[in-house]
């Protein structure tokens, strides 16, 4: 865990060390609403349980509470498990979608690793999603544990804290 957040801090400070001249100019950059346009974190938390499908593990549905969204729209809320390339049985990327009772969407990708038989820690990367979270941007930890009843794996909780760039009002 100390080296993914080493990673992430060395590219953030690569990022920041970037000079604009060097880049070229965005078009998008040039509209004058996205110019003026404030980008401000907030704090953002919650707790969601992942539901196994039975015989398929590698997708399922979400239950919870998660600030800026609200109560989980369960059957439009899903994850799916990716493979990262890593091959280790102990680590895991999952790609998620929050849907708001609005039907407003975010997404992001939660990447964690088990710290015991049962406990996970990781990180979720919010990447954008639609409605008001459609730039929505911002990283937050996610730990939690795996349920097993009677042998059977029947989902993962997941609580986190982090921050999340302000997002705009439904469309």
């Amino acid at each position: 865990m100390k080296r993914i957040i080493l990673l992430l801090i060395s590219i953030f400070i690569i990022a920041y060390g970037c000079n604009d001249d060097i880049l070229p100019a965005d078009s998008a950059l040039e509209n004058g609403t996205l110019k003026n346009a404030e980008v401000k974190m907030v704090p953002i938390k919650g707790e969601v349980f992942n539901h196994f499908y039975g015989e398929h593990p590698d997708y399922g549905t979400m239950s919870g509470f998660l600030s800026h969204v609200g109560i989980l729209n369960e059957t439009e809320s899903t994850w799916k498990s990716v493979d990262d390339g890593d091959g280790s049985p102990l680590t895991i990327s999952k790609d998620i979608v929050f849907c708001a009772a609005n039907g407003d969407k975010l997404t992001g990708r939660w990447d964690g690793m088990f710290i015991s038989q049962t406990e996970l820690e990781g990180i979720m990367f919010f990447e954008g999603g639609t409605g008001r979270f459609e730039n929505a941007s911002g990283q937050t930890t996610a730990n939690g544990y795996i349920v097993i009843d009677g042998g059977k794996l029947i989902g993962m909780y997941l609580a986190g804290e982090g921050e999340i760039s302000n997002v705009g009002s439904g469309k």
